[in-house]
Protein backbone atom coordinates (compact mmCIF):
# COMPACT_ATOMS: atom_id res chain seq x y z
CA UNK A 1 0.00 0.00 0.00
CA UNK A 2 2.70 2.08 0.62
CA UNK A 3 3.83 2.19 -2.62
CA UNK A 4 0.84 3.31 -4.43
CA UNK A 5 0.72 6.46 -1.80
CA UNK A 6 4.30 7.46 -3.38
CA UNK A 7 2.98 6.89 -6.76
CA UNK A 8 -0.19 8.95 -5.87
CA UNK A 9 2.20 12.03 -4.48
CA UNK A 10 4.85 12.09 -7.28
CA UNK A 11 2.17 12.06 -9.89
CA UNK A 12 0.19 14.88 -8.52
CA UNK A 13 3.17 17.24 -7.97
CA UNK A 14 3.61 16.10 -11.80
CA UNK A 15 0.19 17.12 -12.63
CA UNK A 16 1.18 20.98 -11.05
CA UNK A 17 4.43 21.19 -13.40
CA UNK A 18 2.36 19.87 -16.11
CA UNK A 19 -0.82 21.91 -15.97
CA UNK A 20 0.55 25.10 -14.38
CA UNK A 21 1.26 28.54 -16.36
CA UNK A 22 -1.06 27.65 -19.38
CA UNK A 23 -1.82 30.76 -21.50
CA UNK A 24 -4.74 31.20 -22.45
CA UNK A 25 -5.96 33.35 -25.47
CA UNK A 26 -8.38 35.57 -23.19
CA UNK A 27 -5.85 36.22 -20.97
CA UNK A 28 -3.37 37.56 -23.81
CA UNK A 29 -5.91 39.77 -25.55
CA UNK A 30 -6.43 41.83 -21.94
CA UNK A 31 -3.11 42.34 -21.04
CA UNK A 32 -2.55 43.23 -25.22
CA UNK A 33 -5.24 45.78 -25.27
CA UNK A 34 -8.05 46.80 -28.19
CA UNK A 35 -6.11 48.83 -29.51
CA UNK A 36 -3.06 46.28 -30.46
CA UNK A 37 -5.57 43.69 -31.83
CA UNK A 38 -6.92 46.81 -34.53
CA UNK A 39 -3.60 47.67 -35.67
CA UNK A 40 -2.93 44.04 -36.64
CA UNK A 41 -6.28 43.05 -37.38
CA UNK A 42 -6.46 45.99 -40.38
CA UNK A 43 -2.85 45.92 -41.46
CA UNK A 44 -2.58 42.00 -42.22
CA UNK A 45 -3.58 40.58 -45.25
CA UNK A 46 -4.48 37.16 -43.80
CA UNK A 47 -5.05 34.46 -46.46
CA UNK A 48 -7.32 31.39 -44.33
CA UNK A 49 -6.61 28.06 -45.44
CA UNK A 50 -9.28 25.28 -44.78
CA UNK A 51 -8.44 21.53 -45.43
CA UNK A 52 -11.81 19.67 -45.93
CA UNK A 53 -12.78 16.09 -46.39
CA UNK A 54 -16.59 15.74 -45.50
CA UNK A 55 -17.38 18.36 -43.60
CA UNK A 56 -20.63 19.26 -44.90
CA UNK A 57 -21.87 19.22 -41.16
CA UNK A 58 -19.28 21.55 -39.68
CA UNK A 59 -17.99 23.86 -42.46
CA UNK A 60 -20.59 26.33 -42.60
CA UNK A 61 -20.17 27.46 -38.79
CA UNK A 62 -16.72 28.17 -39.13
CA UNK A 63 -17.48 29.91 -42.61
CA UNK A 64 -20.36 31.97 -40.96
CA UNK A 65 -17.71 33.05 -38.32
CA UNK A 66 -15.35 34.13 -40.35
CA UNK A 67 -17.93 36.42 -42.56
CA UNK A 68 -18.64 37.85 -39.47
CA UNK A 69 -15.39 39.04 -38.49
CA UNK A 70 -15.53 42.92 -37.95
CA UNK A 71 -11.93 42.89 -39.31
CA UNK A 72 -12.30 40.22 -41.62
CA UNK A 73 -9.83 38.04 -43.63
CA UNK A 74 -8.10 38.87 -47.09
CA UNK A 75 -9.39 35.81 -48.61
CA UNK A 76 -10.77 32.43 -47.56
CA UNK A 77 -9.89 29.22 -49.40
CA UNK A 78 -11.14 26.04 -48.47
CA UNK A 79 -8.56 22.64 -49.70
CA UNK A 80 -11.40 20.09 -50.95
CA UNK A 81 -9.72 16.75 -50.36
CA UNK A 82 -12.01 15.04 -52.68
CA UNK A 83 -15.26 15.23 -50.76
CA UNK A 84 -17.97 12.61 -51.36
CA UNK A 85 -20.61 15.28 -49.76
CA UNK A 86 -21.95 18.94 -50.08
CA UNK A 87 -18.37 20.43 -48.66
CA UNK A 88 -17.64 22.21 -51.56
CA UNK A 89 -21.21 23.56 -52.21
CA UNK A 90 -21.44 24.82 -49.05
CA UNK A 91 -18.14 26.44 -49.18
CA UNK A 92 -18.76 28.31 -52.50
CA UNK A 93 -22.32 29.16 -51.84
CA UNK A 94 -20.61 30.74 -48.07
CA UNK A 95 -18.07 32.84 -50.80
CA UNK A 96 -14.82 30.67 -50.30
CA UNK A 97 -13.24 30.10 -52.96
CA UNK A 98 -12.50 26.05 -53.48
CA UNK A 99 -9.38 24.78 -54.07
CA UNK A 100 -9.40 21.22 -55.80
CA UNK A 101 -6.72 19.37 -54.25
CA UNK A 102 -6.82 16.75 -56.94
CA UNK A 103 -5.62 12.76 -56.41
CA UNK A 104 -4.03 12.01 -53.12
CA UNK A 105 -0.08 11.43 -54.51
CA UNK A 106 1.85 8.66 -52.58
CA UNK A 107 3.03 9.00 -49.35
CA UNK A 108 0.90 12.22 -48.54
CA UNK A 109 -2.06 12.89 -46.07
CA UNK A 110 -4.92 14.23 -46.74
CA UNK A 111 -4.88 17.17 -44.60
CA UNK A 112 -1.42 17.76 -45.28
CA UNK A 113 -1.87 17.64 -48.88
CA UNK A 114 -4.82 20.01 -48.16
CA UNK A 115 -2.39 22.56 -46.39
CA UNK A 116 0.23 22.78 -49.18
CA UNK A 117 -2.40 23.14 -52.20
CA UNK A 118 -4.04 25.92 -50.14
CA UNK A 119 -0.48 27.67 -49.25
CA UNK A 120 0.57 27.29 -52.64
CA UNK A 121 -2.81 29.53 -54.22
CA UNK A 122 -2.72 31.75 -51.38
CA UNK A 123 -2.38 35.34 -52.02
CA UNK A 124 -1.87 37.11 -48.33
CA UNK A 125 1.04 37.79 -46.74
CA UNK A 126 -0.17 35.83 -43.23
CA UNK A 127 -1.56 31.91 -43.32
CA UNK A 128 -3.91 30.90 -41.03
CA UNK A 129 -4.92 27.04 -41.30
CA UNK A 130 -7.94 26.43 -39.84
CA UNK A 131 -9.28 22.41 -39.36
CA UNK A 132 -13.31 22.67 -40.52
CA UNK A 133 -14.51 22.21 -37.10
CA UNK A 134 -13.16 25.33 -35.32
CA UNK A 135 -15.50 28.06 -35.12
CA UNK A 136 -13.66 32.12 -34.71
CA UNK A 137 -15.82 34.34 -31.71
CA UNK A 138 -16.53 37.50 -32.62
CA UNK A 139 -13.02 39.77 -33.30
CA UNK A 140 -11.65 36.63 -32.71
CA UNK A 141 -9.63 36.91 -35.80
CA UNK A 142 -7.99 40.32 -34.79
CA UNK A 143 -6.99 38.43 -31.38
CA UNK A 144 -5.12 35.78 -33.58
CA UNK A 145 -3.56 38.07 -35.60
CA UNK A 146 -2.18 40.98 -32.73
CA UNK A 147 -1.04 37.65 -31.06
CA UNK A 148 1.05 36.55 -34.03
CA UNK A 149 2.33 39.92 -34.76
CA UNK A 150 3.53 40.36 -31.09
CA UNK A 151 5.69 37.13 -30.76
CA UNK A 152 6.25 36.67 -34.53
CA UNK A 153 7.62 33.33 -36.15
CA UNK A 154 4.88 30.51 -35.91
CA UNK A 155 1.69 30.75 -33.87
CA UNK A 156 -0.14 27.33 -32.78
CA UNK A 157 -3.80 27.66 -30.70
CA UNK A 158 -5.79 24.48 -29.09
CA UNK A 159 -9.17 25.82 -29.83
CA UNK A 160 -11.49 25.99 -26.50
CA UNK A 161 -13.33 22.76 -26.39
CA UNK A 162 -17.55 23.32 -26.47
CA UNK A 163 -19.66 20.84 -26.17
CA UNK A 164 -23.48 19.97 -26.52
CA UNK A 165 -23.67 16.06 -24.90
CA UNK A 166 -22.95 14.33 -21.95
CA UNK A 167 -20.68 12.05 -23.64
CA UNK A 168 -18.39 14.41 -25.37
CA UNK A 169 -17.08 15.21 -21.86
CA UNK A 170 -15.52 11.57 -21.93
CA UNK A 171 -12.73 13.73 -23.87
CA UNK A 172 -11.62 15.23 -21.12
CA UNK A 173 -7.90 13.91 -20.24
CA UNK A 174 -7.29 13.98 -24.17
CA UNK A 175 -7.36 17.92 -23.94
CA UNK A 176 -5.60 17.65 -20.73
CA UNK A 177 -2.88 15.80 -22.10
CA UNK A 178 -2.23 17.55 -25.14
CA UNK A 179 -1.88 20.46 -23.58
CA UNK A 180 0.43 19.37 -21.08
CA UNK A 181 2.13 18.02 -23.79
CA UNK A 182 2.86 21.13 -25.46
CA UNK A 183 2.89 23.47 -23.20
CA UNK A 184 5.15 22.11 -20.24
CA UNK A 185 7.02 24.29 -19.07
CA UNK A 186 10.99 25.00 -19.29
CA UNK A 187 10.92 24.24 -22.64
CA UNK A 188 10.20 20.29 -22.53
CA UNK A 189 6.92 20.81 -24.34
CA UNK A 190 9.23 22.63 -27.55
CA UNK A 191 9.04 19.46 -29.48
CA UNK A 192 5.35 20.55 -31.40
CA UNK A 193 2.73 22.34 -31.81
CA UNK A 194 -1.12 22.44 -32.08
CA UNK A 195 -2.94 20.89 -34.78
CA UNK A 196 -6.28 22.88 -34.95
CA UNK A 197 -5.23 26.37 -35.53
CA UNK A 198 -1.90 27.43 -37.53
CA UNK A 199 -1.13 30.79 -37.92
CA UNK A 200 2.42 31.91 -39.91
CA UNK A 201 3.70 34.31 -42.40
CA UNK A 202 4.00 33.38 -45.92
CA UNK A 203 7.57 33.52 -46.58
CA UNK A 204 8.52 31.26 -43.36
CA UNK A 205 5.73 28.71 -44.59
CA UNK A 206 7.79 27.95 -47.75
CA UNK A 207 11.29 28.90 -46.37
CA UNK A 208 10.40 25.55 -43.72
CA UNK A 209 8.99 23.81 -46.89
CA UNK A 210 5.37 23.93 -45.35
CA UNK A 211 3.47 20.81 -45.47
CA UNK A 212 6.28 19.15 -48.15
CA UNK A 213 8.22 18.55 -45.37
CA UNK A 214 5.89 16.58 -43.15
CA UNK A 215 4.12 14.37 -45.97
CA UNK A 216 3.25 11.48 -44.14
CA UNK A 217 2.90 12.45 -40.93
CA UNK A 218 -0.13 11.71 -38.81
CA UNK A 219 0.49 14.17 -36.33
CA UNK A 220 1.69 17.04 -38.85
CA UNK A 221 1.44 19.54 -36.67
CA UNK A 222 3.65 17.89 -34.28
CA UNK A 223 6.30 17.64 -36.73
CA UNK A 224 5.89 20.73 -38.84
CA UNK A 225 6.48 22.72 -35.47
CA UNK A 226 9.82 20.74 -35.24
CA UNK A 227 10.77 21.69 -39.06
CA UNK A 228 10.44 25.68 -38.15
CA UNK A 229 12.33 25.55 -34.92
CA UNK A 230 14.83 23.88 -37.09
CA UNK A 231 15.03 26.42 -39.59
CA UNK A 232 15.32 28.76 -36.55
CA UNK A 233 11.66 30.08 -36.35
CA UNK A 234 9.96 30.48 -32.89
CA UNK A 235 7.20 28.64 -32.45
CA UNK A 236 4.54 29.45 -29.32
CA UNK A 237 1.40 27.53 -28.49
CA UNK A 238 -1.54 28.80 -26.30
CA UNK A 239 -4.83 28.29 -24.98
CA UNK A 240 -7.90 29.31 -27.94
CA UNK A 241 -10.59 30.54 -25.27
CA UNK A 242 -11.97 33.92 -25.74
CA UNK A 243 -10.92 33.48 -29.39
CA UNK A 244 -11.42 30.00 -31.21
CA UNK A 245 -13.53 26.68 -30.29
CA UNK A 246 -14.41 23.91 -31.90
CA UNK A 247 -16.91 20.72 -30.98
CA UNK A 248 -14.53 17.61 -31.44
CA UNK A 249 -16.44 14.33 -32.80
CA UNK A 250 -20.05 15.42 -31.99
CA UNK A 251 -21.55 12.00 -33.61
CA UNK A 252 -20.53 10.52 -30.65
CA UNK A 253 -18.49 6.94 -29.12
CA UNK A 254 -17.59 6.01 -32.50
CA UNK A 255 -15.93 9.14 -33.73
CA UNK A 256 -14.46 9.99 -31.02
CA UNK A 257 -12.12 6.52 -30.63
CA UNK A 258 -11.54 7.00 -34.18
CA UNK A 259 -10.55 10.35 -33.79
CA UNK A 260 -8.23 10.42 -31.03
CA UNK A 261 -6.94 7.11 -31.39
CA UNK A 262 -5.80 7.81 -34.70
CA UNK A 263 -2.77 9.51 -33.37
CA UNK A 264 -2.98 9.23 -29.34
CA UNK A 265 0.15 6.73 -29.36
CA UNK A 266 2.10 8.52 -32.22
CA UNK A 267 2.09 11.59 -30.29
CA UNK A 268 3.43 9.38 -27.31
CA UNK A 269 6.03 7.63 -29.14
CA UNK A 270 6.92 11.37 -30.25
CA UNK A 271 6.56 12.88 -27.19
CA UNK A 272 10.31 14.24 -25.19
CA UNK A 273 11.23 11.15 -22.78
CA UNK A 274 10.86 13.58 -19.90
CA UNK A 275 7.63 14.84 -20.52
CA UNK A 276 6.34 11.63 -21.64
CA UNK A 277 7.48 10.67 -18.12
CA UNK A 278 5.90 13.17 -16.11
CA UNK A 279 2.83 12.60 -18.56
CA UNK A 280 2.74 8.77 -17.44
CA UNK A 281 3.45 9.54 -13.95
CA UNK A 282 0.46 11.71 -13.31
CA UNK A 283 -2.21 9.67 -15.42
CA UNK A 284 -0.80 6.08 -13.17
CA UNK A 285 -0.86 8.80 -9.93
CA UNK A 286 -4.85 9.80 -10.99
CA UNK A 287 -5.25 6.04 -11.35
CA UNK A 288 -4.01 5.07 -8.45
CA UNK A 289 -6.26 7.19 -6.84
CA UNK A 290 -9.23 6.61 -8.12
CA UNK A 291 -8.22 2.74 -7.42
CA UNK A 292 -7.53 3.77 -3.79
CA UNK A 293 -10.99 5.00 -2.87
CA UNK A 294 -13.15 1.80 -3.12
CA UNK A 295 -10.02 -0.43 -1.69
CA UNK A 296 -10.32 1.61 1.67
CA UNK A 297 -13.78 0.87 1.82
CA UNK A 298 -13.98 -1.38 5.19
CA UNK A 299 -10.25 -0.05 6.20
CA UNK A 300 -9.61 2.14 9.52
CA UNK A 301 -10.99 5.21 9.46
CA UNK A 302 -8.15 7.84 8.92
CA UNK A 303 -7.09 5.24 5.95
CA UNK A 304 -10.08 6.00 4.54
CA UNK A 305 -10.18 9.58 4.87
CA UNK A 306 -6.24 9.71 3.49
CA UNK A 307 -7.67 8.02 0.29
CA UNK A 308 -10.74 10.55 -0.36
CA UNK A 309 -8.16 13.38 0.58
CA UNK A 310 -5.97 12.20 -2.30
CA UNK A 311 -8.75 11.86 -4.75
CA UNK A 312 -10.16 15.33 -4.30
CA UNK A 313 -6.65 16.56 -4.43
CA UNK A 314 -6.39 15.18 -7.94
CA UNK A 315 -9.80 16.21 -8.40
CA UNK A 316 -9.05 19.89 -7.47
CA UNK A 317 -6.06 19.81 -9.59
CA UNK A 318 -7.54 19.01 -12.85
CA UNK A 319 -10.71 21.39 -12.82
CA UNK A 320 -8.94 24.53 -13.61
CA UNK A 321 -7.18 22.38 -16.34
CA UNK A 322 -10.04 21.51 -17.63
CA UNK A 323 -11.94 24.88 -17.22
CA UNK A 324 -9.42 26.25 -19.74
CA UNK A 325 -9.52 23.69 -22.09
CA UNK A 326 -13.16 23.56 -22.46
CA UNK A 327 -16.85 23.57 -21.14
CA UNK A 328 -15.98 20.75 -18.26
CA UNK A 329 -17.49 21.14 -15.23
CA UNK A 330 -17.08 20.66 -11.84
CA UNK A 331 -18.85 17.16 -12.27
CA UNK A 332 -15.85 15.94 -14.92
CA UNK A 333 -13.73 16.89 -12.54
CA UNK A 334 -15.00 15.05 -9.28
CA UNK A 335 -15.86 12.11 -11.47
CA UNK A 336 -12.76 12.21 -13.37
CA UNK A 337 -12.12 8.26 -13.44
CA UNK A 338 -14.25 8.22 -15.91
CA UNK A 339 -12.56 10.51 -18.30
CA UNK A 340 -9.49 8.59 -17.36
CA UNK A 341 -10.94 5.19 -18.10
CA UNK A 342 -11.99 5.90 -21.61
CA UNK A 343 -8.44 7.46 -22.19
CA UNK A 344 -6.59 4.18 -21.25
CA UNK A 345 -9.27 2.17 -23.08
CA UNK A 346 -9.20 4.51 -26.60
CA UNK A 347 -5.01 4.98 -26.04
CA UNK A 348 -4.80 1.07 -25.29
CA UNK A 349 -6.37 0.54 -28.80
CA UNK A 350 -4.45 3.05 -30.58
CA UNK A 351 -1.04 1.66 -29.49
CA UNK A 352 -2.35 -1.88 -31.26
CA UNK A 353 -3.43 -0.31 -34.63
CA UNK A 354 -0.49 2.21 -34.61
CA UNK A 355 2.51 -0.29 -33.23
CA UNK A 356 1.06 -3.64 -34.60
CA UNK A 357 -0.87 -2.61 -37.63
CA UNK A 358 0.52 0.00 -38.43
CA UNK A 359 -2.37 1.76 -39.79
CA UNK A 360 -5.64 3.54 -38.76
CA UNK A 361 -8.93 4.35 -40.23
CA UNK A 362 -9.92 8.44 -40.90
CA UNK A 363 -12.47 9.97 -43.20
CA UNK A 364 -13.37 7.26 -44.96
CA UNK A 365 -8.72 6.35 -46.06
CA UNK A 366 -7.14 3.79 -43.94
CA UNK A 367 -4.10 5.62 -42.89
CA UNK A 368 -0.25 4.20 -42.21
CA UNK A 369 1.11 5.29 -38.94
CA UNK A 370 4.70 4.59 -40.71
CA UNK A 371 6.86 7.67 -39.86
CA UNK A 372 7.50 9.40 -43.29
CA UNK A 373 8.61 12.64 -44.47
CA UNK A 374 11.42 15.03 -43.14
CA UNK A 375 9.38 16.04 -39.68
CA UNK A 376 10.81 14.74 -36.50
Amino acid sequence: MEWSWGVAAAGWLCGWVLLARQPVMEEARSAEGPAGEREGAAAARVTVIIPARNEEGRIGELLASLASQTDPPYEVLVADDDSEDRTADISTAAGARVIRSGPLPDGWLGKSWGCWNGARAAKGDLLLFLDADTTLASGGLAKLTARHRRLGGVLTVQPYHCMKRPDERLSAFFNLVVAASVLAPFGCGKAGGFGPVLFCRRDDYFRAGGHSSVIGRVLENYALAGVFRRMGIPVASILGEGAVSFRMYPEGWRELTAGWGKSFATGAASARPVVLAAVVLWLSGAATAAAALPAAAGQPAGLRAAALAVYLLYAIQVQPALKRAGQFGWGTALFYPVSLFVFFAVFARSAVQTFLGGRVSWKGRSVSTRRKGAGS
